[in-house]
């Protein structure tokens, strides 16, 4: 007995350490996530965001978490989707999170069991700092630049016309977990995003310096990344980072009989930015560049502008639209008032694109 409790303990720390690693919402994190670890791809007809994260990726340095496999079994139980007593629902975050530990102690009853108490603890100490803040990552498509408006509309193949539901396949549905286990058992690897108001997004303000030079730069690199053409006559791509909070789970779906078992989530955008590139390095907008070219035009011509607003779930249209990519009331994009209010955008990869499974 006394050896049971003492592996109890051992564990308990060990998870508790580990557990720590996901910091709280807002606060630094651990290690500053490498975003050219994560495969973004490009969108087909079926319309499905689809990234593929690495485990590497944790939380972002403002807070918003990747959603790694492993960062959403802990989203799931900040979600209060589980019961502690649910000796499934622990087995499940295990082999997930410590695979080792699990394989290790499976075929032993007692130490499985000491296993399963020590997470239960552990899960109960750390769930306040599971984090429920993550940034969605999108490939769209652009077509012209404007230079009288100074905006690049989007191609109308990655347009958000008044879209509440957005389908994310971030985790490849491919591939083991824990080294044979194709499906954890109440773990869905991607999920719905059921948005608190209709999202639009139909361009995007640029300077025109950054359009001309990301137009350079994907004119010389359209040659060795042909999906582009899927969403771009022009072949240019953009990465809309679409931050979000996941505030309460709604239930399990399935998009057809043929498909894995998806979570949907309610959840609030709390802001966007707009990348020239999938490494981020390339920042093209976000709402203080856009306040700022504003001002630098209204200036330019003598006039008042209007002060821009906070991109919010609030920041909506008089048809209750949310307004993405304006701040202010001369750039505000309207939503097509046909869309209906049940619509869910989806994006996916061309299977050439796909990475292998590990």
């Amino acid at each position: 007995m006394k050896k049971f409790l003492k592996l109890a303990v051992i564990l308990f720390c060990a998870l508790s350490l580990y557990s720590g690693s996901v910091k709280a919402q807002g606060t630094p994190p651990v290690k500053p996530a490498s975003a050219g670890d994560t495969y973004i791809p490009p969108v087909d007809k079926d319309n499905k965001i689809t990234h593929y994260a690495t485990d590497d990726e944790t939380v972002i340095d403002d807070g918003y978490a990747v959603p790694t496999y492993k960062n959403l079994s802990k989203l799931y139980w900040a979600l209060a989707m589980f019961d502690l007593a649910d000796n499934d629902a622990i087995d499940g975050f295990l082999i997930i999170n410590q695979c080792d530990m699990f394989a290790k102690f499976f075929n032993s009853d007692f130490e499985l069991e000491s296993l399963r108490e020590a997470t239960r603890q552990s899960i109960q100490k750390n769930m306040i700092h599971f984090p429920m803040k993550f940034e969605i990552m999108i490939p769209v498509g652009l077509d012209r630049y404007n230079i009288g408006t100074e905006k690049f509309a989007i191609d109308p193949r990655s347009q958000f016309l008044g879209s509440r539901r957005l389908e994310v396949a971030v985790n490849s549905d491919f591939g083991a977990v824990c080294n044979s286990i194709l499906n954890v058992n109440k773990y869905p690897r991607n999920f719905i995003l059921s948005l608190s108001r209709p999202l639009t997004v139909t361009d995007v303000p640029v300077d025109p310096e950054v359009a001309q030079f990301h137009i350079e730069q994907q004119e010389k690199e359209a040659p060795t990344h042909g999906y582009r053409g899927m969403l771009s006559k022009y072949n240019r791509v953009a990465y809309l980072r679409l931050t979000v909070s996941m505030n309460q789970f709604k239930g399990y779906t399935k998009p057809d009989a043929n498909s894995s078992p998806l979570a949907e989530v309610f959840a609030t955008i709390d802001g966007f930015e707009m990348y020239g590139d999938r490494d981020k390095t390339l920042l093209m907008y976000n709402q203080k560049m856009e306040e700022e070219r504003v001002a630098k035009r209204a200036k330019s011509r003598s006039v008042s502008v209007p002060q821009g607003q906070l991109i919010e779930s609030k920041d909506v249209d008089a048809g209750g639209n949310v307004i993405l990519m304006s701040s202010a009331k001369n750039t505000i994009n309207k939503a097509s008032p046909e869309t209906g209010a049940e619509e869910t955008m989806r994006f996916d990869m061309p299977s050439s694109q796909a990475p292998a499974a590990k």
